[in-house]
């Protein structure tokens, strides 16, 4: 009966909106705990019906992402300047 509601009320656009808002998640200053709600909020919200392996290997392909986004743009220094 839910699907029918939404079917019948609410627009293909607004489904479509929630998917990009979801694809283009980021976690930014959020922490982690406020990142899964919200992922998990989205994911509800689209009605999105996966298995728990696959939502863990996208949840964990972001995570991917970001640590090398945050690696990339870390200044390193020679250890020959760390060492006295």
């Amino acid at each position: 009966m839910k699907q029918n509601l939404q079917e019948k009320y609410l627009p293909q656009s607004y489904r479509n909106k929630l998917l990009d808002q979801w694809n283009n998640l980021k976690q930014g200053n959020k922490s982690i705990n406020e990142y899964i709600i919200q992922f998990n909020d989205y994911m509800m919200r689209c009605a999105i019906k996966e298995n728990e392996a696959m939502t863990f290997v996208d949840f964990v392909k972001v995570w991917m992402m970001i640590l090398e986004e945050k690696l990339y743009f870390k200044v390193y220094l020679p250890l020959t300047k760390l060492v006295p």
